[in-house]
């Protein structure tokens, strides 16, 4: 039998492990064909991350800005004098 010194309670104690974490940045075409697989909603989050290696969290973020900022693509064209469909 150990005796604690705290009289008998036992301490929670956090371990954290100092590893060094990396940020990867992903290309704009990459975080398009993510969120548009998304969109498309054939697989759910959990097998799209998978797939893709990035978290659930960033698929919605990206879904999100695409879906967001999908009307821009014409407007740009709009602007530009290309002829629009």
């Amino acid at each position: 039998m150990e005796f604690l010194p705290d009289g008998g309670h036992a301490v929670a104690r956090i371990r954290r492990d100092h590893e060094q974490t990396t940020t990867t940045n992903h290309t704009p075409a990459f975080k398009a064909r993510v969120a548009l697989a998304a969109i498309k909603g054939d697989r759910t989050l959990v097998e799209l991350a998978e797939q893709f290696d990035v978290h659930p969290n960033q698929i919605t973020l990206w879904k999100a800005q695409l879906e967001g900022g999908a009307a821009d693509v014409f407007r740009s064209r709009q602007r530009s004098g290309a002829a629009g469909c």
